[in-house]
């Protein structure tokens, strides 16, 4: 029994040497292990840290970043509103160019207007310059056709008188010498002259009268400036023929009438030339306005 006890001890130490050597070899083999382990978080630690670095760089470098993406930002909004104010003085000034090029238009249209005024004013005022130099040509004509009947009677009065201031002188010695009663009767006796009227010695040239604006006239003449020479008396000699200022198609529209021009029994219309600038393509229509009228106003 007791070699079995001690057989039984003795394998269980082996055992349990066997187990220690075990155990021993598993510790070191740990310990190994556990140093490689260490070694490894030793580098990983020295990774970590470098990649906590960079992480750290990286992460300044983004907070320059989005500093300067915040600023450009800042900057383009900056840009944006100088261009929107740029955009809305443009349009400003775009508007008040245009309100500058109407009001030149304008401007420009009251010019030509003023100037076709003032073109019409010194045609009308040359057309009356014209009338006023025929009236005083007839009023020449007029006073010549007087004065000459005057001249006649006194080429006829005058040779009388000096013969009778010679009658007068030499008789009042005879009378002295010898009276005679007889003799002095030529000398109290009154002379008497016939006037000659002056109907008889007016020319015939100045036997018409000077048209008046109350006689009706047989040919009518609606003329604008181009008609400012125009002599009716030698284009018309045996007709009596008015010109009537016209210078544009309406002021014809307005002289077409009874009261204006009578009943002549011819109508020339010349006008239109002035209405080229205003009316461009609508003058025809004008003119065939006014042809309309005329023949209706004026059917015989």
């Amino acid at each position: 029994m007791e070699m079995v006890q001690l057989r039984e001890t003795v394998l269980k130490q082996e055992q349990s040497d066997s187990c220690h050597t075990e155990l021993k070899q598993n510790t070191e083999h740990l310990t190994q292990r556990l140093t490689a382990l260490t070694q490894q978080m030793r580098k990983l630690q020295k990774e970590k840290d470098s990649y906590q670095c960079e992480l750290t760089a990286l992460r300044l470098q983004l907070q320059d970043r989005e500093q300067s993406t915040l600023e450009m930002r800042q900057q383009l909004r900056e840009i944006q509103e100088e261009r929107e104010t740029e955009s809305t003085e443009i349009q400003t000034l775009k508007e008040q160019l245009r309100e500058i090029q109407e009001e030149r238009e304008t401007e420009s249209n009251e010019i030509q207007t003023l100037k076709e005024q003032l073109r019409e004013i010194q045609e009308k005022r040359e057309m009356e310059n014209s009338e006023i130099q025929a009236l005083k040509e007839q009023l020449r004509e007029l006073l010549l056709a007087r004065k000459e009947p005057e001249q006649t009677h006194r080429a006829q009065t005058m040779p009388s008188t000096p013969k009778l201031s010679n009658t007068r002188s030499q008789h009042p010695p005879l009378c002295a010498e010898r009276p005679n009663p007889d003799s002095s009767q030529p000398s109290q006796r009154p002379l008497s002259v016939s006037p000659v009227p002056a109907q008889q010695h007016q020319p015939s040239s100045h036997s018409r009268p000077a048209p008046t604006s109350t006689e009706e006239a047989e040919i009518a003449l609606l003329i604008d400036s181009n008609g400012k020479f125009i002599d009716t008396k030698k284009l018309f000699p045996r007709h009596k023929a008015v010109k009537f200022w016209c210078p544009t198609t309406d002021k014809a529209l307005e002289l077409l009438t009874e009261s204006q021009l009578g009943r002549p029994s011819h109508i020339i219309i010349h006008t239109g030339t002035n209405d080229l600038r205003s009316q461009q393509d609508r003058v025809s229509d004008s003119l065939r306005a006014v042809m309309e009228k005329a023949r209706k106003t004026f059917p015989n």
